[in-house]
């Protein structure tokens, strides 16, 4: 009976959710032919990238690289940032690991072009954080850990609260994973009073899940 259900709920939903596809690709398809602003049709070439990721690993790509030439045109270092992280999960995904950690050699290399501080922390941000979901991803834990604790430091200093629990959440799985429940548990409370804090129900859903493994 759950079976027939679930099978019914999709067909409901498929239609929809295809159709809010289509809407959103339009909406990134008007930006990027009517927009005179470089940096945003950059970001739309990039959401354009993301919404193919899962379906069309190849138009993922074409989309990337678009981004990463107008990146590079007008030296925007976070939507390269951006791209070049996508396309580290992309390649991971498509059993290229030498390919990936390239990308992610990219991605280290661009706070040290900016001459904004604010945005070197924000770059060095990204990078901790793609690496360290990059490690967790191959089941390098070990190698993971000190990639968060990283960039968990930068967000704090950003001030960026969502991405700072959900980096002590991804801490905290890691930890989980390697066996080690009281440091699992320390980062998952961490990361749950601060979901709480900015009253993210999604973020306290995913810490409860995780608290109830570690």
């Amino acid at each position: 009976m759950k079976r027939f259900l679930f099978a019914s709920i999709l067909i409901v939903l498929i239609p929809c959710m295809s159709s809010a596809q289509r809407s959103v690709e339009d909406s990134l398809n008007k930006v990027i032919s009517e927009n005179k602003d470089e940096a945003e049709v950059a970001r739309a070439y990039n959401a354009l990238g993301y919404e193919y990721t899962r379906k069309d690993a190849s138009k993922a790509r074409y989309y990337f690289d678009a981004a990463i030439k107008i990146g590079k045109k007008i030296n925007n270092f976070k939507r390269l940032s951006s791209s070049y992280s996508a396309l580290v999960y992309l390649l991971h995904d498509a059993g290229k690991p030498d390919s990936a950690e390239y990308y992610i050699s990219l991605v280290k290399s661009l706070p040290e072009q900016s001459t904004d501080e604010s945005e070197k922390i924000a770059l060095n941000s990204n990078y901790y954080t793609v690496a360290a979901l990059y490690y967790r991803k191959t089941g390098a834990n070990l190698k993971a850990i000190p990639f968060f604790e990283k960039a968990i430091i930068l967000l704090i200093q950003m001030g960026d609260k969502e991405s700072t629990a959900g980096q002590n959440l991804n801490l905290g799985n890691a930890y989980t994973d390697l066996g080690n429940y009281q440091k699992a548990t320390q980062y998952h409370l961490r990361a749950l009073r601060i979901f709480e804090e900015i009253g993210s129900e999604r973020g306290i859903s995913f810490c409860y899940q995780s608290l109830s493994t570690s």
